[in-house]
C-alpha cells in the first residue's frame, strides 16, 4: 500500500541507502538495491543523502523504492504522482506497465492513468460501478449516459404526468 503521505514514515536521520536496505528482504544484493535506486533517479552519491534533506518528490520516490522491494501481486496506490516531477512519473509509469500483478490506483492524474488502466471503478451516490477500458473510455461512456439521459428528459410526456409536476417544471415541459 502506498499512501499519499507515505514519505512521512521515512526516518529523517537515515541515508537513502540505509532506508532502502531497512526495507529489503534478506538476500537482496547491493547491486539490486542500487539498480532500483538508479531507476528511481537516485544515482551515484545521491544514495548517501540524509532523508531529512530530500525534497518532497525525492521522499516519494524513496518510499516507492521501499514498497517495490517487497514481494507483491497487488498494489494499492493513493495519489502516487503527488510530489513527483515528470521524469519520476515516467519511471513509475514504466514500472507499473511492467508489473505482473494487479493494482488499484486512486489519482486525479488522467494523463498518468490513461495508458496503464484497463478498468475504472466509479464509487459514488451509494453505488459502485465498473467500466472496462481506460480513463478516456470511461469519460466517453459517462458523456454518452448524460446525453442519453438528456434525450429522455426531452421526450414528450403524457398530459396526466404534467399535472403531477410543479408549476416551474410544468412550464419547462410545455416550453419543450
Amino acid at each position: 500500500y502506498f499512501a499519499q503521505h507515505q514519505a512521512e514514515a521515512l526516518t529523517p536521520t537515515n541515508t537513502v541507502l540505509d532506508e532502502v536496505y531497512g526495507a529489503a528482504r534478506y538476500g537482496t544484493t547491493t547491486t539490486q538495491v542500487r539498480t532500483l535506486l538508479g531507476r528511481l533517479l537516485f544515482r551515484q552519491d545521491e544514495v548517501f543523502k540524509r532523508v531529512a534533506v530530500l525534497s518532497g518528490g525525492e521522499k516519494s520516490r524513496l518510499a516507492l523504492a521501499k514498497m517495490l522491494l517487497q514481494p507483491a501481486n497487488f498494489l494499492i496506490l493513493d495519489e502516487p504522482t503527488n510530489h513527483l516531477d515528470m521524469k519520476s512519473i515516467k519511471v513509475l509509469h514504466d514500472a507499473l506497465a511492467q508489473f505482473a500483478g494487479s493494482y488499484l490506483i486512486v489519482s486525479h492524474d488522467r494523463a498518468f492513468l490513461d495508458p496503464i488502466v484497463n478498468k475504472v471503478v466509479e464509487v459514488g451516490h451509494g453505488t459502485v460501478r465498473s467500466f472496462i477500458g481506460n480513463i478516456s473510455d470511461y469519460i466517453a461512456k459517462k458523456r454518452e449516459e448524460r446525453e442519453s439521459s438528456a434525450k429522455i428528459d426531452l421526450a414528450p410526456r403524457r398530459t396526466d404526468e404534467i399535472i403531477e409536476l410543479s408549476d416551474r417544471e410544468r412550464k419547462r415541459v410545455e416550453a419543450e
